[in-house]
């Protein structure tokens, strides 16, 4: 049946009382709604749209049952356009097979989807817009053009490498740690980082990670963050599908990134290609794992300097013991030397004594020998009196080298003071009330708030002569 609305005469009434109008055609709801219907399939034909529209609401199981959808078209001055979306179970399941793990994603509250639809209208049910595909290529195309906007303005601003050129610290003890707590990445990370038994500050700020929601989130959790001031900042994700990771190329959240005053390290889970939240961290790794690995290096590389440093100072001491060694070996033999010399001396003048005074008394020969005793005996004094003096020499040197050994310093009741880029602090300069330093002592290394700043009275040293 069809009915003609535009035929129904159009009549005013001459006064505010009720006039009645015996020729005027009442139409039912019922009618109104199929002439509706009627003059929308005619002008649609039948014909697939392609559509773009924002999801509100989601309800049903894709596959299973109907799905229904309340779409949105919003631009910055509000909402647009409103409209009820359908997705009957036979589609669903055709859907459901071509998006496989990304389904979940793509068909969620505040996500964006292009679609391909039938525009319907049902007297009881309204307007409808029957989705029949998701056109992911679409979608994804969408999203890197968005992607390649935001490279662009990043880097025509300069602000992708701002991040890059921070330093970060040789130990970086004090680790700012954002992602989804619980996830298989976040995991990993704590695992691997904590086996070698280092000291870290680890802090948890946990963030949504995925979703239209995530950019939001994990800039709220950057911010959070940054205030309690870390050395190096890790955004984890433990990787997922491009859809997945959509999130990381929002340019609100990169630019968040490149502006941090800290170092932040990604492990955001990528097999091939980057995020721009890569790009613009100052260092980019593939897994959560990857980063983990990355702050055990920065301590293994220190831990190897100093045990080569170790390994120099001790060649250098058994260097100058050998050096003091081989000196007294030389003064021994010069000594012996001269000992040999006196003797022949001494042997040449008493043949002289025994040729030219044969027939002397027994009292010259006497003292001769005695003359030849004391001379044996002053020699072994001499010998004896600079073995000692090398001795007490080379004892009074391994004790000073002992003595200089920083660990000797620090045993001895005082400490290393380091700032917070990990330089010794010899001066209150630069500090200020609440800066955070690292106290080494002989067995301990503390962090500790300064909390009063004060000059330290100067004291006159005592005499060395009273």
């Amino acid at each position: 049946m069809s009915t003609d609305l535009t035929s129904v005469p159009s009549t005013s009434p001459s006064s505010n009382e009720p006039t009645a109008e015996p020729n005027k055609k009442v139409y039912s709801l019922r009618q109104v709604a199929r002439a509706i219907r009627n003059a929308l399939d005619k002008a649609t034909g039948g014909t697939v749209w392609l559509v773009r529209a924002e999801i509100v609401k989601i309800t049903g199981t894709l596959g299973v049952k109907h799905v229904y959808l309340d779409l949105v078209d919003q631009s910055s001055s509000g909402t647009q356009a409103k409209m009820r979306g359908v997705i009957w179970a036979r589609n669903g399941a055709d859907i459901l097979r071509e998006l496989g793990e990304d389904a979940r994603q793509v068909l969620a509250p505040g996500r964006e989807i292009v679609f391909s639809a039938r525009i319907s209208f049902h007297e009881t049910h309204g307007l409808s817009l029957f989705v029949e595909r998701i056109e992911i290529q679409h979608m994804l195309g969408e999203m890197e053009r968005i992607r390649q906007q935001t490279i662009k303005r990043l880097t025509d601003s300069g602000a992708i490498r701002l991040n890059g050129r921070l330093p970060v610290p040789m130990l970086p003890q004090k680790i700012a740690l954002i992602g989804s707590k619980g996830t298989s990445g976040y995991r990993d990370f704590v695992t691997k980082v904590a086996a070698p038994g280092y000291r870290l500050n680890i802090r948890a700020f946990n963030a949504t990670v995925q979703g239209a929601e995530a950019p939001r989130s994990i800039i709220s959790a950057l911010r959070t963050a940054e205030a309690w001031a870390p050395d190096l900042i890790v955004l984890l994700r433990g990787g997922g599908s491009k859809m997945d990771l959509a999130c990381f190329d929002d340019y609100a959240l990169c630019k968040t990134i490149s502006e941090l005053p800290r170092p932040v390290w990604t492990g955001i889970g990528h097999e091939s290609d980057l995020s721009v939240a890569d790009m613009c961290a100052n260092r980019a790794f593939k897994t959560p794992t990857d980063v983990a690995v990355g702050v055990i290096d920065c301590f293994n590389i220190l831990s190897g300097t100093i045990a080569e440093l170790q390994l120099k100072l001790v060649h250098h001491a058994e260097g100058n013991l050998r050096a003091r060694k081989t000196e007294l070996n030389g003064l021994g033999d010069a000594v012996a030397l001269r000992a040999r010399q006196a003797i022949a001396r001494k042997s040449e003048t008493l043949e002289e004594w025994t040729v030219s005074v044969q027939r002397s008394a027994r009292r010259s020969i006497h003292e001769a020998r005695k003359e030849i005793r004391r001379a044996g005996t002053d020699i072994e004094r001499l010998v004896a009196e600079a073995l000692t003096r090398q001795s007490t020499s080379l004892v009074h040197l391994a004790s000073t080298l002992n003595a200089l050994h920083p660990d000797r310093t620090l045993e001895r009741g005082f400490s290393l003071v380091r700032d917070a880029q990990g330089q010794v602090v010899r001066d209150a300069d630069g500090l200020e009330i609440g800066a955070s330093v690292e106290v080494e002592t002989y067995t301990h290394r503390l962090n500790a708030q300064i909390t009063s700043i004060a000059t330290k009275t100067s004291k006159t040293l005592p005499d060395s002569q009273s």
